[in-house]
């Protein structure tokens, strides 16, 4: 590389990141892009092309509304139809009913017998243990951040295949955060807090389902400079 192309690179560099900062967004998260560079991510585990439900398990109520279990489940049943990943999905929402009328009955539903019950193959597992819609805070603002956990459980076979061994024992741990920062106004008021509520659950639909296929490391368009 000559010393004039160098240059150029730099000043591209310096630029590019002067008008991250204009624009507010996180500076971490581009600073990583243009260190790794775009890159692609591989796929932690490969589904089985069998029929398969997302369940999301919220037992202990850690989501404000039940409709976000239906929003999370239903974005990553899309993902995983329009990546080809699986050849068909059963709706969450009968997943998280059936659920509910055991629990109501008494009877807690193993996730196999659930898988079972809805004639599944393959059932993959989210439970959300925190969702905090002030998440961290500092100059810029606060940002909503999501932990979850997943599992994936063959039926047939009967056991859990992801994630493999005794590592996690609690499932796969997420943490998930919108990368743009909130105006603490947005969390004043039911539409702002709602808005928020749906654009975090996105976020752990998106980062969930790209736990099995390969992706890019970051799209700077979608998340940096994200207006949601």
């Amino acid at each position: 590389m000559t010393r004039a192309t160098l240059i150029g690179s730099l000043v591209f560099s310096l630029a590019s990141c002067a008008l991250l900062v204009a624009s507010g967004c996180n500076l971490v998260s581009a600073g990583s892009y243009i260190l790794e560079g775009p890159g692609k991510i591989d796929a932690e585990y490969e589904l089985r092309q069998v029929k398969t439900v997302v369940f999301v398990d919220d037992q202990k109520n850690v989501l404000p509304r039940t409709a976000l279990r239906v929003i999370i489940g239903d974005d990553i049943s899309a993902r995983l139809l329009t990546e080809e990943l699986v050849p068909s999905t059963i709706s969450p929402r009968d997943a998280i009913s059936i659920s509910r009328s055991r629990e109501q009955a008494g009877t807690k539903l193993s996730l196999e017998k659930l898988g079972k019950e809805l004639g599944a193959d393959q059932v993959i597992w989210v439970r959300p243990y925190i969702f905090d819609l002030d998440g961290y805070e500092d100059q810029q603002g606060a940002r909503p951040t999501a932990k979850v956990h997943v599992k994936v459980i063959d039926i047939t076979s009967r056991q859990r295949v992801y994630p493999p061994g005794d590592s996690f024992p609690e499932g796969r741990d997420l943490t998930i955060s919108l990368l743009r920062d909130v105006n603490r106004e947005e969390l004043t008021t039911t539409t702002g807090r709602r808005k928020l509520e749906e654009a975090l659950s996105t976020e752990i639909a998106d980062d969930v389902a790209k736990l099995f296929y390969q992706h890019e490391r970051l799209n700077l368009g979608e998340k940096v400079n994200s207006d949601r």
